[in-house]
C-alpha cells in the first residue's frame, strides 16, 4: 500500500468536505390556488405530478397538487422560513 504525505492528500481532503457541505438544494413552493408559500430543502414528486414536503416554517408535511416551485439560495431559505407568515412577501413582490 503506497502512503501519501499528508500535504498531498490536502487536495482530496477538501474536495470531499465541499462535496458533503453544498449538496443541500432549498426550494420556494408557492400553490398558485391559496397563494400559499412555503419553504423546504427536500421535495418528492407523486403520481399526478403533485409535490409532499416538510414545511420548514411550521414543521408539518404538506402536499400541494398544483405547485410553483423555486430554487433559492440557502440564505434566503434561512431568511424566510423564520418571518412569521403575516410579513412574508409573494414572490409577485406583494404582502399578504
Amino acid at each position: 500500500m503506497t502512503r501519501y504525505p499528508l500535504k498531498a492528500r490536502y487536495p482530496l481532503l477538501l474536495s470531499a468536505a465541499l462535496l458533503a457541505g453544498g449538496c443541500t438544494t432549498y426550494y420556494q413552493i408557492q400553490d398558485p390556488v391559496t397563494g400559499d408559500v412555503y419553504y423546504a430543502d427536500d421535495i418528492k414528486t407523486l403520481d399526478g405530478g403533485a409535490v409532499r414536503f416538510t414545511d420548514a416554517q411550521s414543521g408539518t408535511e404538506v402536499t400541494v397538487q398544483n405547485s410553483d416551485i423555486k430554487e433559492i439560495s440557502e440564505d434566503e431559505f434561512n431568511i424566510r422560513r423564520y418571518e412569521p407568515e403575516s410579513t412574508r412577501e409573494e414572490p409577485s413582490g406583494e404582502t399578504k
